[in-house]
């Protein structure tokens, strides 16, 4: 479409409903396994010729010249080719459109909501209530995982600060833990002071 856009022949309103209008045929495409068969471009390309048809913004072929950005003898010479490949997506594009049309209505819709709606009451018993978090057994297990989390994290941060106390004491001379007695600094006797220089 940005190419397109280059056309001056051609307003941008026009464009921007042509461009809606083709985006919604490639979503419709997903009903359908034209992704599997044909790459991207020729689905984009494809939607865009059907969408010109209908509405007839722009000349076929200045459409198709415009989005392959070639011309002369090199589109010339694959002209019908590339014109019947983007008709045999097209064809696969319209069948999405109809499929979705059928799928995609309101009352489609409802329907298929009502299936689910009993779909899932009939497999709710199966499924496995430790994996379910509306369930009692789910919030009692995720209760006690945060709990056996807390208690590992407390036990880590004891250790730290015991980790931290026994360095204290390496740095103040005493290797022995703290016993409550009145706090003494040890001297070292293998302590010799340097003389000065």
């Amino acid at each position: 479409v940005s190419r397109l856009r280059k056309n001056p022949s051609v307003p941008d309103g026009n464009l921007d409903k042509m461009e809606r209008l083709a985006q919604q045929l490639v979503l419709d495409s997903y009903f359908t396994d034209a992704c599997l068969h044909y790459p991207p471009a020729q689905i984009a390309l494809a939607s865009l010729m059907i969408i010109n048809r209908k509405e007839k913004t722009i000349d076929e072929q200045s459409l198709i010249e415009s989005c392959t950005n070639t011309g002369g003898e090199k589109i010339s010479a694959h002209e019908e080719k590339l014109k019947q490949r983007l008709d045999e997506v097209g064809r696969m594009l319209q069948k999405g459109e109809d499929l979705a049309k059928t799928w995609a209505s309101e009352k489609k819709k409802k329907l298929n909501e009502a299936a689910a709606k009993i779909y899932v009451k009939k497999i709710k018993p199966c499924l496995d209530p430790l994996l379910n978090p509306s369930t009692e057994e789910y919030k009692k297990l995720e209760e006690e995982n945060n709990a056996k989390k807390e208690a590992a994290r407390m036990k880590k941060r004891k250790r730290r600060r015991e980790e931290e106390e026994a360095r204290e004491r390496k740095l103040l001379g005493s290797d022995e833990p703290d016993d409550g007695q009145p706090f003494t600094i040890k001297r070292n006797k293998s302590f010799k002071p340097k003389p000065r220089p």
